[in-house]
């Protein structure tokens, strides 16, 4: 069974959306595994 996403992260919901509210409004609504993610595509994708 899937978790919720305050489940995954241990907070209550009404934390979880007031963070999604504030990384859309900074622009930072991206994942860290993500970026750096893309980083490593970036770094080893550019070598070959």
């Amino acid at each position: 069974m899937k978790l919720a996403k305050s489940e995954q992260e241990g907070i209550p919901y009404r934390t979880l959306i007031s963070s999604f509210l504030h990384k859309y409004l900074t622009d930072q609504l991206v994942e860290q595994k993500n970026i750096l993610k893309s980083m490593q595509l970036l770094k080893y994708g550019s070598s070959q």
